[in-house]
């Protein structure tokens, strides 16, 4: 009830914690008062003798209810208790803020948050929120104690990236979604031709905050398939614009910036995938009985699980 009720009243985040707390204190004092004593007629009084045994009666429908009911009620309880206790092992990463000067770095700050996102996602027994489901939360003003609530996950990440000149910093904090709590913030200033480097540095230090067991680099994923900086950058110009409501425009300039990310890099898998989904998204709003649009997105798609088998093998 604490948990439904104390958010609407505008209890302060740690009043949860207090609950459990007292609660928890307070449980094993209440079994011993109940052992010693009962409540009767005549108020509390010390537990006596048992009364003889009557003869046993058979379960009433109220009684088998009441039974069911408190049932339900211990399981509830204990899902909760699990769920905010033994289930840390869950994140949701939010898309960086675009603090650049010009402010038309958008694309680039969703792209760091995708990587970061992207690399998380790949270690096994961490559950990463999808990107459709943390991203709904743009510029979203609920708590991280709400926002944790609705996507099911244990912390948040968010930041913010600010571009001057070639230089970056990117802000990342960890955020507890169950006391809204900072868990960890750090900031990365770095060259903008390190942006690779940077990404690969922000997950390790957040995977290492989340599962504390996990500590060895060999287990972490490795970094983005491009070492082009001009081609990664127009790689992120395409993915930011098929977010949009397709038009004709939009579809001619998502393939010219996955094209061009192409050319500066022909190996580069996701530049290869992201003009396939163009392809098939020029198919689906125009051209529906060409299929030769269709079989240039197939043959893109073929051609970037082809760069992603090579690379694994």
């Amino acid at each position: 009830m604490a948990d439904l009720f104390f958010p609407l009243v505008g209890l302060p985040e740690w009043s949860m914690a207090l609950v459990l707390l007292v609660s928890a204190a307070g449980f094993p004092i209440a079994m011993g008062l109940a052992w010693f004593f009962d409540f009767s007629l005549q108020g509390v009084i010390a537990t006596g003798e048992l009364p003889p045994r009557p003869e046993r009666t058979p379960v009433s429908i109220w009684q088998a209810l009441q039974a069911l009911l408190i049932a339900a009620l211990v399981l509830t309880v204990g899902y909760l208790y699990y769920e905010r206790l033994f289930v840390p092992d869950s994140i949701a990463v939010l898309p960086f803020e675009d603090f650049s000067t010009d402010g038309k770095s958008r694309y680039f700050s969703d792209g760091v948050s995708e990587e970061i996102l992207n690399a998380l996602a790949q270690v096994e027994g961490l559950k990463v929120a999808a990107r459709t489901s943390s991203f709904a939360f743009r510029g979203s003003r609920e708590t991280a104690v709400d926002i944790g609530r609705k996507l099911g996950v244990a912390a948040l990440l968010e930041g913010s990236v600010r571009i001057v000149d070639r230089s970056v910093r990117v802000t990342a904090q960890l955020i507890d979604t169950s006391t809204g709590f900072h868990l960890w913030s750090e900031n990365y200033d770095r060259k903008l031709e390190d942006i690779f480097a940077l990404q690969d540095d922000v997950a390790r230090q957040v995977l290492y905050k989340i599962l504390p067991l996990i500590t060895s680099a060999e287990r972490f994923p490795s970094g983005p398939s491009t070492t082009e900086l001009e081609a990664y950058n127009e790689y992120l110009k395409g993915r930011a614009l098929l977010r949009e409501p397709s038009t004709d425009s939009i579809i001619k300039a998502t393939k010219e910036h996955f094209r061009s990310a192409i050319g500066l890099d022909p190996a580069y898998a996701e530049a290869w995938a992201g003009l396939c989904e163009a392809l098939v998204a020029d198919y689906k709003l125009n051209n529906r009985s060409n299929y030769q649009i269709l079989q240039k997105g197939k043959a893109a798609c073929e051609h970037a699980l082809g760069l992603t088998t090579s690379d694994t093998l």
